[in-house]
């Protein structure tokens, strides 16, 4: 993260303090095109096109692993960095990501 790091390290000396956002909210073209199968679908089993907005699956297998990879390793390494306050995964669950959830992941379990 040498390009952030020297960011960061730009903008402390002002005074600026930084939350970072995470890849966690719309995934990365590379992931997409890795894994094909982390784009969500509708209700009607119509895949997002990817850029759409949260175009992610949250339950797949693929999206979480690679996900909790990135984010443990940007936890890691600005976890002693005093001008990083805070780090932004997702800022605005909307209803589809809510269907996701409770379909797949609360209602199997009751």
């Amino acid at each position: 993260m040498p390009g952030s790091d020297r960011a960061i390290e730009v903008f402390a000396r002002h005074g600026i303090k930084f939350i970072l956002g995470t890849p966690s909210y719309s995934q990365p073209a590379w992931l997409w095109q890795k894994y094909p199968d982390t784009g969500a679908t509708d209700k009607q089993g119509i895949s997002y096109r990817f850029g759409t907005r949260q175009q992610m699956n949250l339950v797949n297998s693929h999206y979480i692993d690679v996900v909790r990879g990135i984010v443990t390793a940007m936890g890691e390494h600005y976890r002693d960095n005093q001008d990083v306050i805070g780090f932004s995964i997702d800022n605005e669950i909307g209803p589809e990501v809510e269907e996701l959830w409770i379909g797949n992941l609360w209602l199997p379990r009751r």
